[in-house]
């Protein structure tokens, strides 16, 4: 569901900023608080903007995995 609605905002992007945010859940309460982990505010995307990913770049995290 979430991919779905993210996509549908993309023809939206370039009228956009979004912050983004990244933590980890915590499964238990001796794991809590949850912290940010990092973030990032992202202005006016377009296919013409952006930064050029290589495919090397673009290989899914299960390849990496042992």
């Amino acid at each position: 569901m979430a991919k779905k609605g993210f996509v549908s905002l993309m023809p939206k992007f370039p009228n956009m900023q979004m912050e983004v945010g990244f933590t980890i859940e915590a499964q238990s309460d001796d794991e809590m608080p949850e912290c940010m982990l990092g973030s990032t505010v992202l202005s006016y995307l377009s296919d013409t903007t952006g930064p050029m990913i290589s495919p090397e770049m673009q290989e899914s995290v299960c390849v990496h995995r042992s």
